[in-house]
């Protein structure tokens, strides 16, 4: 199977070649729309996501970018607020569709999505917390997300295996394949093949490599194993004694992604995994 899974990682990834021109659109759209955010202190529009850490899918052409605000008043602290603003400074974009979602703005333009989205600063100024994203306002990086997967990528180089990149793009394109976008979130996925790959790394081939991967997911899931990393900080030897299972954000270790999964959501995860490593391989 391994040479059309070659051919299938060449289909679905994002031509090197475009990705600057991808994130340079994002920033440029972000720049216009700089006068209608005059209202607010702006500290960074950091893009992150996908295409900064060289993960992308061609079929999902989206930046993500964010607006990070130093907030001047107490109703600037408040997502619904902070939406207003963004959408209203999108609407003078030309040829742009602008659509307000719970927790961002999307600027549609020529096949490409922009997804803007307010987060307050924090003294560090590589850190932002995030609204809208959980019951809480989390406090993390996403600077330090694309780092996180850019070290793993760098690691799988220089190990001289199949490229840590390619796999994590075959695994997200089994997730929206097997329409388990709900089942498994992006972050879960990419936290938990992470961890995958820490254990495991990979091998000469992306059929052997994706084997590892999904044998040790299913086991962590199954064995409801925490997922928890020491590139920023250490985690405590027993980070979420009160869920059902834990996957830890490695910029904030005290913000458990999967805090609010239910056994039966586990559950299902781990058997949606074991299924596709049989179906597979």
């Amino acid at each position: 199977m391994s040479g059309s899974l070659d051919a299938l990682l060449a289909e679905i990834s994002v031509s090197p070649l475009r990705e600057p021109a991808l994130i340079a659109l994002a920033e440029r759209a972000v720049a216009h729309m700089g006068p209608g955010l005059s209202e607010l202190l702006v500290k960074s529009t950091p893009v992150h996501g996908a295409l900064t850490k060289g993960t992308a899918l061609a079929g999902q052409i989206h930046v993500d970018v964010g607006v990070v605000v130093a907030p001047r008043s107490p109703q600037q602290r408040e997502l619904p607020v902070l939406l207003e603003r963004v959408q209203a400074a999108a609407a003078g974009l030309p040829d742009c569709d602008v659509v307000a979602g719970d927790a961002r703005v999307d600027l549609v333009h020529d096949g490409v999505t922009v997804c803007v989205r307010p987060m307050l600063a924090m003294a560090d100024r590589h850190m932002q917390t995030l609204l809208g994203v959980a019951e809480y306002p989390v406090r993390t990086s996403v600077q330090r997300h694309s780092e996180f997967i850019q070290a793993r990528i760098e690691s799988s180089d220089l190990a001289g295996g199949e490229p840590f990149d390619g796999c994590l793009r075959l695994v997200k394109h089994w997730r929206d394949l097997a329409g388990l976008g709900d089942t498994l979130p992006t972050m879960v996925l990419e936290l938990l093949f992470s961890d995958a790959y820490d254990r495991v790394g990979t091998a000469g081939s992306l059929d052997d490599s994706l084997a590892r991967w999904f044998d040790t997911a299913a086991e962590t899931v199954s064995e409801r194993r925490p997922v928890a990393f020491s590139d920023f900080a250490t985690p405590r030897e027993d980070p979420d004694p009160f869920s059902h299972w834990c996957v830890l954000d490695p910029v904030n270790i005290f913000h458990n992604l999967v805090m609010a999964w239910t056994p039966e959501q586990v559950g299902a995860l781990a058997a949606a995994l074991w299924r596709w490593r049989a179906v597979l391989y």
